[in-house]
């Protein structure tokens, strides 16, 4: 399998040791993973079913990190950014979960990427959105339960940017019929609808 590996290799510098990062000092411990991704066009379907399992063996070992990382109350604003952003680079729902708690997160700078910037003001909103339908029963919930106006808010941001304004409509009526507590259901719908919550 070695020969019909393609130069395609993924290196993900990413994996870094967030907890003591800060910007412009690296002090984060840099941990270096590559991925070679076989031509699956050349190898045996036994061989391209071992690469494939390992492939996404090191993408949850990866996820794992980031996770524990995101969890941890050491982490360093900038640190936890960037776990922020890998999470929902990874769509990994395992982080769920934490991109809630960290919701109304706001990055604390700008995006020094000279293209279209890889976050904005709440990255955890922007996360959430793009790990999609997998995150979308614990965010109702989260939504149920939430006090905070800018943080309800954002919650609703990813519903509605998840499936458009229509069907997250529909979404969060259906959780409201459901729901013990209704309140923040309708609230969350007059958000939706435009109109100013109390």
């Amino acid at each position: 399998m070695v020969n019909s590996i393609r130069c395609a290799t993924m290196l993900i510098t990413g994996a870094l040791s967030f907890c003591g990062y800060e910007l412009g000092k690296m002090k984060a411990v840099e941990e270096q993973v590559m991925f070679s991704i076989p031509n699956f066009s050349t190898i045996s379907k036994q061989e391209g079913n071992t690469a494939a399992n390992l492939f996404v063996d090191n993408l949850h070992t990866l996820g794992d990190d980031i996770v524990k990382q995101l969890q941890d109350v050491k982490t360093s604003p900038e640190g936890r950014l960037f776990a922020i952003y890998l999470s929902g680079e990874l769509r990994d729902s395992r982080a769920c979960t934490h991109l809630i708690k960290y919701i109304d997160f706001k990055a604390p700078f700008r995006d020094p990427a000279l293209r279209i910037a890889r976050w904005g003001t709440y990255p955890s909103q922007e996360a959430l959105t793009k790990i999609g339908v997998h995150g979308v029963q614990l965010v109702l919930l989260a939504i149920g339960d939430e006090v905070d106006k800018t943080r309800l808010g954002l919650l609703v941001d990813v519903i509605r940017d998840i499936y458009g304004d229509q069907i997250a409509k529909v979404i969060i009526r259906e959780a409201a019929a459901k729901a013990e507590k209704k309140e923040n259901m309708l609230k969350a719908l007059e958000m939706l609808e435009g109109k100013k919550g109390n």
